[in-house]
């Protein structure tokens, strides 16, 4: 084969290479970026849980204080 031919089909792997390594980055990015947003409302239920929870502890002194 002549040398130019076989330089091209190195070259069009190459690129293919690059192309499947780009999309594992970004595949790899989503999942990083839907993980972190479920880590935030997972943290933003249990917050609001907690409040839930504290407000009902003070409503109920208040009741037995009045």
């Amino acid at each position: 084969m002549p040398d130019k031919f076989e330089d091209a089909i190195q070259l069009t792997e190459v690129k293919k290479q690059d192309i499947q390594k780009a999309l594992a980055e970004k595949n790899k990015t989503e999942v990083e970026f839907e993980t972190k947003k479920l880590e935030a409302l997972y943290q933003m239920n249990v917050t609001a849980v907690f409040f839930t929870f504290w407000i009902q502890k003070c409503l109920l002194v208040i009741l037995e204080l009045g």
